[in-house]
């Protein structure tokens, strides 16, 4: 699966930040060294994942009386 696509899936599945995510998923690319040069950069992916993350929350009204 594409990296950035994982970050995707992980973001909208769990509870933990989105640098946490993003850093875990670094840690396990480095590894490798096949796969370590081909992680996408926090600033590129971090739109995107904050976007999937936000559409589990409801949004506040915008005044106390709505």
């Amino acid at each position: 699966m594409e990296k950035k696509a994982v970050l995707k899936k992980r973001s909208a599945e769990e509870t933990k930040s989105i640098l946490a995510i993003y850093d875990e998923e670094v840690s396990a690319a480095s590894a490798v060294p096949s796969t370590s040069g081909h992680f996408p950069l926090f600033k590129r992916v971090k739109s995107t994942m904050y976007s999937h993350w936000s559409k589990r929350y409801l949004k506040l009204p915008e005044h106390r009386r709505d």
